[in-house]
């Protein structure tokens, strides 16, 4: 059975993330795997291609596919002609939609949602449209999957078909995400830190929602009574490269005590090396992995 997943891209992130995970579990004696990407590139392509998964991509910048990756795809389903497409965020299940129409034969359709919508106001414009087709198309697609109840509940409430939907809860792999003291030990090393300093983490991407700077704001009020405590930020964007986290992390209280590490390869010891993770993120989260990874270390 060819199955093809439609995704915005292959950057680090909860959906792309569990796309690997999923990828490189599949039963290749059952299941034909492949990935369409509407951007170019990503952190995550050579791990898929290593898993001999062939990626195609649209080569789009952002905001919805124009009449050129309309075509692609029309192409695309001629070719793969998978019998199941699944479609992964917004902008990838309505580019999932189109693909399977195109697709010659009897195609299944599945779309996967892993963001909660409080406030549809608070989404980029391009997302809120994206949104809003995505509630008149639901009744295209043979189920929608959600990995969280809420979020079911409130895209049934945007619009979304009701008797489309089916939560699934992320997964997690326990062989990679356990309690580690070597971790422990080795992160406080590599940042020279005392192997007594108490480190409090936030793992997520540089975005308005994922709420670094509050989360600086809260740090510099636990700091001023706990002179044990570190905290470490990581993620894609989040360096002192970026003037409002270096001016955050730069007040008295926080001096030399806030560190901006980046983007990792190593969350599994990251996350084990951890005394309590935070996750500060205003909205739009679904079932963060972050959670799950951080509590199968113990954290």
């Amino acid at each position: 059975m060819k199955v093809v997943h439609v995704i915005t891209g292959l950057h680090v992130g909860g959906a792309e993330s569990m796309l690997l995970k999923l990828l490189e579990t599949m039963d290749r004696a059952r299941f034909e795997p492949v990935v369409v990407s509407l951007m170019r590139g990503g952190e995550n392509r050579p791990r898929v291609e290593a898993a001999g998964i062939p990626v195609h991509d649209l080569g789009l910048q952002a905001g919805l596919p124009g009449p050129g990756a309309v075509l692609e795809l029309r192409r695309l389903a001629r070719r793969l002609r998978p019998d199941v497409v699944q479609g992964w965020m917004y902008h990838g299940n309505l580019a999932a939609s189109l693909l399977g129409f195109f697709a010659p034969g009897g195609t299944a359709t599945i779309w996967n949602v892993r963001h909660s919508v409080a406030d549809l106001g608070r989404e980029k414009r391009g997302t809120r449209l994206a949104i809003r087709a995505g509630a008149v198309m639901s009744g295209r697609p043979r189920k929608i999957i959600y990995n969280s109840r809420q979020s079911l509940e409130q895209h049934g409430g945007l619009g979304f078909r009701r008797d489309k939907g089916l939560m699934i809860p992320n997964g997690f792999d326990l062989d990679r995400f356990r309690p580690s003291p070597a971790a422990r030990e080795k992160l406080r090393d590599e940042l020279d830190l005392p192997r007594d300093t108490r480190l409090v983490g936030v793992a997520a991407r540089r975005h308005p929602m994922k709420g670094h700077e509050e989360f600086l704001q809260a740090a510099g009020r636990m700091a001023s009574g706990d002179a044990n405590l570190h905290f470490l930020l990581v993620g894609r964007g989040v360096t002192a490269d970026d003037p409002v986290l270096r001016d955050l992390a730069g007040q008295p209280a926080l001096e030399g005590r806030v560190h901006l590490l980046g983007q990792r390869a190593d969350m599994p010891d990251f996350l084990a090396a951890l005394d309590l993770l935070c996750l500060p993120s205003l909205y739009g989260e679904g079932f963060p992995n972050v959670i799950g990874e951080a509590m199968a270390c113990g954290v």
